[in-house]
């Protein structure tokens, strides 16, 4: 069983922040990464950051691999194949480390990030089984990592139309032919995991429904800590995500699915940050909070690459209700709402506060009984580097909230 520590965070709820991965708060020193970072997210070759944010006092250094699929690939397909120049790839694995179509071509699909391709490796291989586990060792041994965040891992290997194609292998040109049933995948995968040097945050669960894959049998392995949900109530392609197509209730549903299960959940906020998008994002996630698993991730795209912001410093305690049956139990008069007897903000006790998330697109009345709250949260462009601090406005409870938005609100 995996053991990580857990602290009471007084200044800011749990979060998930990137410490130079992809360029981001690159230029923040150790202390400060471990002041506003529970979890601090490395990249494999900026390890001596990582060993600074653990000695500054940081909870959880944790580095990106991703076991499943390999970048920078090239033609051709067919052995000898092209070079793969990505991580795992780059150890120039055995031709049944990866998988391959009925043609005898390794799988691939075009990768626009890097304007190359993507190949896949067989979890079932033994080949592959030992360089993951190889290459975690080695990563382990430089700095005290606590987590490896496992990209493209955890999911099911079937989709929406029952085969592998619209599943794991949704993109790829054909799917892969070692593995061809649930079960293969499960155990596969399953041993996979297994051989990682530390335990893994999953990116990655049932492409249908996007609940934990397979009842939650991944993240309930020994070496499985949590899973991520990536584009968490908005992405870039979309925008905020609402009742349409259900998309927000699958992730809120995914979210409290997780922390049932005892395990982390973290909420990947992407897109543009604007502070309106950013609080409807922030209050849904609230509406699945629970301090000890709920991890807020925010990976907002910024120019200035900063993408930390001060509503991390509201912190609410003492939940009035909590939806252990998914979140249509929060639902009031077409919105929903959580109450928390006492809440934080800035470090300091505001009172009670309430969570209203209007996701339907239509407008939509605020419940009577939350006319005595005073105040509604206030958020500007600025990140917390420049704004250490959240500031409360007046509310005027007449107001109705709009399509695909929320308030946070106190008294």
């Amino acid at each position: 069983m995996f053991t990580l520590i857990f602290a009471a965070l007084l200044m800011h709820v749990p979060t998930w922040i990137y410490a130079g991965f992809d360029g981001y708060n690159s230029d923040w020193p150790a202390p400060t990464l471990a002041h506003y970072a529970t979890f601090a997210e490395f990249s494999e070759y900026d390890l001596p950051r990582a060993q600074a944010y653990k000695t500054a006092g940081g909870l959880h250094a944790v580095v990106y691999i991703d076991p499943s699929l390999v970048p920078y690939c090239s033609p051709p397909f067919s052995p000898p194949a092209g070079n793969c120049r990505g991580p795992f790839g780059d150890q120039h694995p055995e031709e049944d480390a990866w998988f391959h179509q009925a043609d005898g071509e390794r799988v691939h699909r075009a990768d626009s990030y890097t304007g190359e391709y993507q190949e896949a490796l067989n979890p079932a291989s033994a080949r592959t089984q030992h360089i993951v586990h190889a290459r975690t060792e080695r990563i382990a041994a430089q700095a005290p990592i606590d987590l490896f965040f496992a990209d493209d891992s955890g999911s099911s290997l079937t989709g929406g139309d029952g085969t592998s194609v619209s599943g794991i292998f949704y993109g790829f040109e054909q799917a892969g032919i070692e593995i061809t049933s649930d079960a293969a995948w499960m155990r596969a995968e399953g041993e996979l995991l297994a051989t990682l040097a530390r335990p893994a945050i999953l990116n990655g669960g049932d492409i249908t429904t996007w609940l934990p894959s397979y009842g939650g049998a991944f993240l309930l392995a020994s070496n499985v800590a949590g899973a991520s949900r990536e584009g968490c109530f908005s992405n870039d392609a979309s925008g905020p995500m609402s009742t349409a197509y259900n998309h927000w209730q699958l992730t809120a549903n995914a979210l409290l699915a997780t922390t049932a299960l005892q395990r982390y959940a973290v909420c990947m906020e992407v897109g543009t940050p604007t502070p309106s998008l950013r609080i409807y994002d922030f209050a849904s996630w609230l509406l699945t909070y629970t301090p000890r698993w709920s991890v807020l991730a925010p990976i907002w795209t910024t120019s200035n690459h900063h993408n930390v912001y001060p509503e991390i410093l509201v912190v609410p305690e003492q939940p009035l209700s909590t939806p252990t049956d998914g979140i249509d139990q929060l639902e009031e008069n077409d919105v929903y709402v959580r109450r928390f007897a006492t809440c934080k903000s800035n470090g300091i006790p505001i009172g009670s506060c309430a969570i209203v998330v209007n996701p339907n697109q239509f407008s939509a009345t605020i419940p009577a009984e939350l006319t005595h709250y005073r105040y509604a949260l206030h958020l500007d462009n600025r990140t917390i580097d420049q704004n250490p601090s959240v500031s409360w406005n007046v509310w005027n409870p007449h107001d109705a909230l709009p399509p695909i938005s929320a308030i946070i609100l106190s008294t």
